[in-house]
């Protein structure tokens, strides 16, 4: 029991899904015998990362784990499901020092597999904290700064900033794709999710947000959730996907 139910059948094989949308506990009452196998397939996706700000990069996705034929015992299995990472937001022409996005929480399944991290959020483009934050999927560079890096299975990196008077963002990480660099007062768009089809139906998850340009063009999220950048304030991604 656990989670929200959802039983399908695949090419003559019934499945019964436990799908989790917030935290909560997985109880395993049977193992083995009269059909009932003694494995679990996972998705895990943990929260991605917000984006930064001014000229900023787009907030890396969360981490992705796919794991089949887990084993698992009788027990209760603690599932946590984690949040997105805030999104620095200042109105335009707002004073520095800027701030980099917020990191994503990490989800855990209560050891089934390792822990899904966070997603990186995006580095802002001057001042102190100009840097983005590493994460399952790495938050993308603004200005000229450098994008971060993901969690090696997990994720990938953001991609690098564009400097000078024409500065912009690069994309953050997606599960699947790097994100783009930025460009000539251009955005870097965010990294492609990775498809999955563990609930019974194909879903993208785990796209990386959009870079930012506050007087050109702006990054559009990556396939699975990733947020759409645009000149002023950003957009969230897609909710129960880790973008």
């Amino acid at each position: 029991t656990g989670g929200i139910i959802s039983d399908y059948t695949d090419s003559g094989t019934h499945y019964r899904a436990h799908i989790f949308t917030s935290s909560g506990t997985f109880d395993v009452s049977q193992v083995g015998g009269g059909g009932v196998p003694a494995t679990v397939e996972i998705l895990q996706v943990a929260g991605g990362g917000g984006g930064g700000q001014h000229n900023a990069g787009g907030g890396g996705a969360g981490g992705l784990q796919y794991a089949p034929a887990q084993p698992v015992s009788v027990a209760s299995y603690a599932i946590v499901v984690g949040g997105g990472g805030f999104g620095s937001n200042p109105s335009p022409g707002a004073p520095s020092p800027y701030q980099p996005g917020g990191y994503g929480s990490p989800s855990t399944s209560g050891g089934i597999v390792t822990e899904a991290q966070g997603g990186g959020g995006g580095a802002n483009n001057s001042g102190p904290t100009q840097i983005a934050h590493p994460g399952g999927s790495g938050g993308g560079g603004g200005d000229s700064t450098s994008g971060a890096a993901g969690t090696s299975g997990q994720g990938n990196a953001g991609g690098n900033g564009y400097g000078g008077s024409t500065a912009a963002g690069g994309g953050g990480g997606g599960a699947s794709a790097v994100g783009a660099n930025a460009g000539n007062n251009a955005g870097g768009n965010g990294g492609a999710g990775t498809a999955n089809s563990i609930t019974g139906s194909s879903v993208t998850y785990a796209g990386g947000g959009g870079g930012t340009s506050e007087t050109g063009s702006v990054g559009s999220g990556g396939a699975g959730g990733g947020g759409n950048a645009n000149g002023g304030s950003g957009t969230a991604g897609t909710a129960n996907t880790g973008g």
